[in-house]
């Protein structure tokens, strides 16, 4: 595997619905020969419930709980790791990621989100108004930013072109 960041073996793959992480990070276990860990069927598969069902009767507090339970299971791991777009909420989170790996950001510019959005269907933060998720999209951007050891844009690439891109950052750091 490329020289990582942090002290410990995890790739997590950080960034905004629609940026690709589950795609990528599919490709980078692949390539790398390492496990790959999504962990929003991690949290559904915790809770019992779909990630839908957790937030309309439990609310996005008790799906972040969950989601932190679940990053904290798998810190560390030899694996390449898909988080969901708001695991960065947390400043434990961000800490444990980047104390037990790399982390690296698939940042995608808010026209590509736009243009990705209609694939997205049934993510329970897409539901308000387009206001508010524009305004989620630019406050995470500065937590990503905070959180990110690597950057990799991902804007008009394909996930095979990213993954590429994510290699050739770890091995050039």
């Amino acid at each position: 595997m490329p020289t990582l960041k942090g002290s410990g073996l995890s790739l997590y793959l950080i960034g905004f619905m629609g940026s690709g992480k589950s795609t990528v990070g599919r490709l980078l276990a692949e390539l790398l020969g390492t496990d790959f860990v999504d962990l929003d069927p991690l949290v559904e598969e915790k809770a019992k419930k779909s990630i839908e069902e957790i937030f309309a009767l439990e609310g996005e507090k008790r799906f972040r709980e969950l989601e932190s339970e679940v990053l904290a299971e798998v810190a560390g791991r030899k694996a390449v790791v898909a988080t969901g777009g708001g695991i960065i909420q947390r400043e434990e989170n961000i800490r444990l990621m980047r104390e037990t790996g790399t982390v690296v950001w698939l940042r995608i510019s808010y026209r590509e989100f736009e243009r990705r959005r209609e694939k997205l269907a049934g993510r329970p933060l897409l539901s308000s108004p387009e206001s508010k998720v524009k305004k989620l999209f630019e406050g995470r951007t500065k937590l990503y930013r905070k959180a990110s050891h690597i950057c990799v844009n991902v804007d008009q690439k394909t996930p095979e072109e990213v993954a590429q891109e994510v290699l050739r950052c770890l091995s050039s750091s």
